[in-house]
C-alpha cells in the first residue's frame, strides 16, 4: 500500500481508549508508623475519575484526609474529605472515591497518645463507574443479639465499611425501655449519634437509615432484662 494512502499520522486518540485502571500508586504490607504519614505527596489525577483500593490500620484508629489541590506546588486546596479507619471494624474499607481536583494528597493521622500503628494498603487510580464510595464486602454488616442483664450499654461493630442507605431491623423480646443508636466516628475515639430508634414494648421494627462515610457502630441501651436483636443491611447496590 502506498505510504500516502494510510491516512494522516499523529498521536492516538486517547479519548477513545477504555482506560479503566491506572497504576497502583501505593502498596504496602503491615509497615509500622509513628505519627502522621503521607503515602504520597500531591500527585496528578486528572486522567482518572476515582481513587480505588483499601486502607487497613492494625492497632489504633487513624484519621484519613484526602486533599485535592490546584497544582503540585504552591497551590490552593480545592476540596478535603475526611473519614476514620478503625481496627474495631473487622474488614478494611474498600474505597472508590471520586476525585475533586487535578492533584491528590493523602494524610493518615493516628489517635493522639496512640501514635504507633501499622499500615496495609493498596491504592490505585481508576475510571470505573460505580455508585458507592465505600464498597461493602458482606450482604449484612451487623447481625447481633444484645442480651441485657440489667440497665447497661452495649456496642456492636460492623463486619465492614459502607456509606449510604441501609435498613435497620430491630426485635425487642420484652416490654423494656430500649434504644438502638447508629454512631459515627468523627475523629479517632470520638463517636457521635447520627440516628436512633427507641421503644418500650416487645416489638419488631424496621427503619431506613443513612450510614456515614466513616467508621460507624451500633450502640444499644436498655433499662432492664431484655434481648434486642439488630441487623443492618445495605440498600444500595452501587449501580448508577
Amino acid at each position: 500500500m502506498p505510504e500516502g494512502s494510510r491516512g494522516p499520522r499523529g498521536y492516538a486518540d486517547w479519548q477513545r481508549i477504555q482506560n479503566y485502571d491506572g497504576p497502583v500508586v501505593f502498596n504496602t504490607t503491615a509497615t509500622s508508623h509513628e505519627g502522621i504519614f503521607r503515602p504520597f505527596l500531591r500527585t496528578g489525577v486528572d486522567r482518572y475519575s476515582h481513587l480505588s483500593g483499601f486502607i487497613e490500620v492494625g492497632e489504633n484508629p487513624v484519621l484519613c484526609t484526602l486533599g485535592w489541590w490546584t497544582a503540585a506546588e504552591s497551590a490552593k486546596v480545592l476540596q478535603l474529605r475526611q473519614f476514620v479507619i478503625d481496627p474495631l471494624v473487622t474488614e478494611a474499607p474498600y474505597l472508590h472515591i471520586p476525585h475533586q481536583g487535578p492533584f491528590l494528597e493523602i494524610e493518615l493521622e493516628p489517635l493522639t497518645g496512640a501514635t504507633h500503628w501499622k499500615l496495609t494498603s493498596a491504592l490505585a487510580f481508576s475510571n470505573r463507574v460505580f455508585g458507592l464510595e465505600f464498597v461493602p464486602r458482606y450482604p449484612v454488616l451487623v447481625s447481633h443479639a444484645f442480651a441485657f442483664g440489667a440497665e447497661e450499654n452495649l456496642i456492636s461493630y460492623p463486619r465492614g465499611y459502607y456509606a449510604g442507605p441501609a435498613r435497620l431491623d430491630v426485635t425487642n423480646n420484652a416490654a423494656v425501655e430500649t434504644a438502638v443508636l447508629i454512631e459515627a466516628e468523627t475523629a479517632p475515639g470520638t463517636w457521635v449519634e447520627v440516628d436512633r430508634m427507641s421503644f418500650g414494648a416487645s416489638v419488631e421494627r424496621q427503619a431506613n437509615v443513612l450510614l456515614p462515610l466513616t467508621a460507624w457502630r451500633v450502640h444499644a441501651y436498655s433499662k432492664g432484662v431484655v434481648t434486642t436483636t439488630v441487623a443492618v443491611t445495605p440498600s444500595a447496590t452501587g449501580a448508577l
